[in-house]
């Protein structure tokens, strides 16, 4: 059934620079990274019973319940941050570079049911040309790689991107 639906994207920059043999474990770190950063926000339970989740092979695309929105605004995207950091120094001794991820955040219309098409439509395309726009690029690529792990853009319908990075303090 169609209803609004919090759709989020993460996406990993620079992930075609590892190795082939070395993706799906990259892969696999993006995803326990969002579980964490759920959990640390208090979406485990919707995140554990989300029923549209695929991966872009460098990222996820979710849709949650419409109230998930707020908590993936804040305190998901910090949280995810802190995971990352944390991971930063494992990931570096196993040869490894830190993820940094990219989110997108938007509201729409979708069917995460279909039993053909889940999840596609409008709010979908929406969401990954947000995760594209240059004021996410920017505010992920022109940060301090050693200190910013994380970067979001969440849907504005006026201006069409509000960006931000995440950096611990």
């Amino acid at each position: 059934m169609r209803e609004f639906r919090s759709v989020f994207v993460v996406d990993a920059e620079k992930f075609s620079h590892h190795r082939d043999a070395e993706l799906p474990g990259v892969h696999l770190e993006i995803r326990r990274a969002v579980e964490a950063a759920c959990e640390r926000s208090g979406l485990g339970e919707m995140w554990g019973e989300v029923r549209f989740l695929q991966s872009t092979g460098d990222g996820l695309l979710a849709a949650l319940p419409l109230a998930a929105m707020a908590p993936l605004i804040s305190p998901f995207v910090d949280e995810l941050q802190r995971v990352l950091a944390e991971a930063a120094p494992r990931m570096r001794g196993q040869g490894l570079r830190p993820l940094r991820l990219r989110v997108a955040l938007h509201v729409g219309m979708l069917d995460d049911e279909h039993s053909e098409a889940a999840g596609i439509s409008t709010a979908t395309n929406d969401v990954n040309r947000l995760l594209d726009c240059g004021p996410l690029r920017d505010a992920l690529g022109t940060s301090d790689p050693d200190v910013t792990f994380a970067a979001v853009a969440v849907s504005d319908e006026r201006s069409g991107c509000s960006s931000r990075a995440a950096s611990l303090t």
